[in-house]
């Protein structure tokens, strides 16, 4: 059940390694131009973040036009501008 559930998801998310170098990737450029402007995000923008970059390498690495993976980026999104404008 584990193998079946593991080969399915590759052939929709391409293979965990590479998309943990991809996702990585990305979060270190933004890490270090926060860094560099001396600014933090909030706990709920990083968490949001981070998810987003997530998404975004399974987008890239191979699986473009799989709608699930735009619309979870759209609803992190929508979480932080939610969490927002709760807090104005």
């Amino acid at each position: 059940m584990i193998d079946e559930t593991q080969n399915d998801r590759c052939t929709k998310c391409g293979e965990f390694i590479t998309n943990a170098a991809e996702s990585q990737g990305l979060k270190s450029v933004v890490r270090i131009e926060l860094f560099c402007r001396n600014e933090d995000l909030k706990e709920d923008q990083l968490e949001a973040f981070n998810m987003i970059c997530h998404k975004i390498a399974k987008i890239i690495n191979e699986t473009p036009d799989y709608v699930d993976f735009w619309f979870e980026v759209e609803n992190y999104s929508a979480s932080v501008t939610n969490q927002s404008k709760e807090k104005k």
